[in-house]
């Protein structure tokens, strides 16, 4: 890791220092040999801003996702007193007036735009979604492997820091895009670690029956659905429970891959027993268009997204667990 990235985080210990470098060395190293992606027209690709930053106690209340000590004191439940910082991501919850996935957690982002490239996507999202300008101030670390996305869009990632310094100044003058964005919230990358919430300190939790509501209120942290999906395999979909919206789908997909390169892998199983790395559907989706044969079929209709297509409950939801899961 360059010493000007890791100088950013003084004077936070070194354990932040060891996790970017993790963080950087995975997203330098090269990747694995896929058919060019820049070979594909704009309209089948995307981009989303995965925006790390450190929590701190100057931070507006939206981006502090734990439960603080005054808040436990007052009869909440338990509480820790900060100890080593946490990593947080900055996550949004769609607009109800856009015209998919509405109501939903997202990271910054969206569709490209002629002439761009992933980076520039990401950059131009985060201006007008919420304000924020990566020239003021934020770092790029690097791009991520791409997904796909439900309704089969190539979605690469573009990670970025806000310093400590920086963080401070920007979080309270992000301003959302009302056409866009309902709200902007943080969320800490450690509790993907484990189908469990995080106890110490304690995450706060929106009240199950006030989110999602096509679906039946959520009590557990972490449920988890089987959809089958290409290759004859299934795509297991996450969702875990936020202060706000369920973070859920490609977004918890993505968070599950910066978890795991910036901290640690997961407790549980990310992928079903049958399903095909992300690399190998990427693969399979650009093969697609170079044939001509498009983008292939939308994912599923289960109404996890509230919208028309499909039933609330058409598969299985089942309560996560460390360890390894069967839905059988």
């Amino acid at each position: 890791m360059p010493p000007s990235l890791s100088s950013l985080l003084a004077p936070f210990p070194p354990s932040t220092h060891a996790a970017l470098a993790r963080l950087h060395a995975a997203l330098a190293a090269p990747q694995p040999p896929l058919v060019a992606l820049h070979a594909l027209p704009h309209s089948a690709r995307a981009a989303v801003a995965v925006v790390l930053f450190l929590d701190c106690a100057a931070h507006p209340a939206a981006f502090r996702p734990f439960v603080s000590p005054s808040e436990a004191e007052r009869g909440s439940g338990s509480s820790a007193e900060e100890g080593k910082p946490e990593w947080l991501v900055l996550l949004t919850t769609r607009s109800l007036t856009v015209g998919s996935h509405p109501g939903q957690a997202s990271l910054p982002g969206g569709k490209m735009e002629r002439g761009e490239d992933a980076r520039r996507t990401a950059a131009r999202e985060m201006r007008e979604e919420i304000a924020l300008d990566v020239r003021e101030g934020a770092v790029e670390v690097g791009e991520g492997k791409s997904f796909l996305s439900k309704t089969n869009l190539l979605v690469t990632p573009i990670f970025y820091l806000l310093p400590p310094s920086f963080a401070q100044r920007a979080l309270p003058k992000l301003r959302a895009c009302p056409c866009e964005v309902a709200a902007m919230w943080a969320y800490p990358l450690r509790a993907l670690l484990s189908s469990h919430a995080p106890q110490a300190p304690r995450l706060r939790l929106q009240h199950p029956t006030k989110v999602d509501r096509h679906r039946p209120p959520q009590e557990a942290f972490r449920t988890w659905s089987d959809v089958p999906w290409m290759h004859g395999g299934t795509y297991r979909l996450h969702r875990f429970r936020s202060g706000h919206e369920l973070v859920k789908g490609l977004t918890a997909d993505i968070l599950l891959y910066a978890t795991t390169l910036l901290l640690d892998k997961p407790a549980f199983d990310i992928l079903s027993p049958t399903q095909p790395s992300w690399e190998q559907v990427v693969q399979g989706m650009v093969e697609r268009m170079q044939r001509n044969e498009g983008r292939g079929r939308k994912r599923w209709g289960d109404g996890e997204s509230g919208d028309k297509e499909g039933e609330a409950q058409r598969y299985a939801t089942c309560v996560g667990r460390d360890g390894v899961e069967t839905s059988g």
